[in-house]
């Protein structure tokens, strides 16, 4: 049956010749060939993974990364995380115990929950623990004790970034490198000088004014990076990045050059600073009241991570209007 339709085609129904050649693809010519639709899906954006953790969202550009909050992007902001910044005292100026009640009292009458409703109450238990342990002559000993420690690490988010804005009013992107994976090549302060500079505590590159070169410069250094550790990153997200970079831990250069030739048989630390910033906004929602106040009014009185994430949490879940009258410094921030 197959032969017989063959010998069907008559001369006529074939291509001419003519129309043969104008369909001819030069010898020199790469073909065309379509590609699966998974090809146009990862072009698009990479999978996003549901634990919040930061990913590479665009195969066109493997230099930009971003932390990935989703729905938890409200709390990219700064708040006060320790007892002192929520009263709106100094903690440097040795306040008195008349100083700590009279803040204490302005702030109940403006947080109280009979007033501004139920989301005012982990703010009002979170007073009440702070009451406690400041007008506590031990438990504030203690308290500051370790809020001092606290402080010389990581330290409080205060929504602004370390390196200065050069760039345009509409950009939204900026240029952050991870410290932690820096070598010290100094390739992008020879590339792009007015971008980038080595500080002096840990000789890793640091960005000091955004987009300080032309971007032709900028992408040069990016590129000319032999570890990869320049990124561009959402201008929105960078104060948090820069802050989160502040506590990641940066490995001995000299061990990690070993390391890369081969020379150490132990891993790198990690120390990621797009997954500790992931970690601290999560921090944020997951962080349970009344377990941090009860800690704090405790024999150890520590201020911790989770305590700064409750009244961060507490700050924040207070309508706007709210924030803004007790708390102006933060609320313009």
């Amino acid at each position: 049956i197959r032969d017989r339709n063959m010998q069907n085609v008559t001369a006529d129904s074939r291509p001419s010749t003519r129309e043969t050649s104008k369909r001819q693809v030069p010898s020199n010519a790469v073909p065309e060939l379509p590609q699966p639709s998974w090809v146009h899906q990862l072009q698009r954006c990479c999978s996003v993974q549901e634990d919040g953790r930061a990913l590479v969202l665009s195969t066109r550009n493997k230099y930009y990364r971003e932390v990935r909050l989703g729905s938890l992007d409200e709390l990219n902001v700064p708040a006060p995380e320790n007892y002192y910044a929520l009263l709106a005292i100094d903690f440097d100026s040795s306040p008195t115990q008349d100083d700590i009640k009279a803040a204490y009292r302005k702030l109940q009458r403006l947080v109280h929950p009979d007033i501004v409703g139920p989301s005012a109450h982990s703010m009002a238990v979170i007073l009440n623990a702070c009451y406690t342990t400041l007008m506590d002559e031990a438990l504030r000993a203690a308290y500051d004790f370790e809020l001092k420690q606290f402080l010389k690490g990581l330290g409080t988010f205060d929504g602004r970034p370390v390196s200065a804005w050069m760039g345009a009013e509409g950009e939204t992107r900026a240029v952050f490198v991870a410290e932690n994976e820096c070598i010290g090549c100094r390739n992008c302060t020879l590339s792009a000088p007015n971008t980038f500079y080595m500080e002096d505590e840990h000789g890793r590159a640091r960005v000091m004014n955004q987009w300080g070169d032309d971007e032709e410069l900028v992408q040069e250094a990016v590129e000319s990076c032999p570890v990869d550790c320049i990124y561009y990153v959402q201008r929105s997200q960078l104060p948090l990045l820069e802050f989160i970079m502040k506590g990641c831990k940066r490995e001995n250069v000299a061990i990690m050059g070993r390391r890369r030739s081969g020379n150490m048989g132990s891993a790198g630390a990690k120390d990621c600073p797009f997954d500790r910033a992931s970690r601290y906004i999560r921090a944020r929602k997951d962080a349970k009241i009344e377990e941090a106040a009860s800690a704090s009014r405790g024999n150890r009185a520590a201020h911790d991570e989770e305590l700064a994430a409750a009244i961060a949490k507490a700050w924040l879940e207070l309508p706007a209007e709210i924030r803004s009258k007790g708390w102006p410094e933060w609320a313009e921030v």
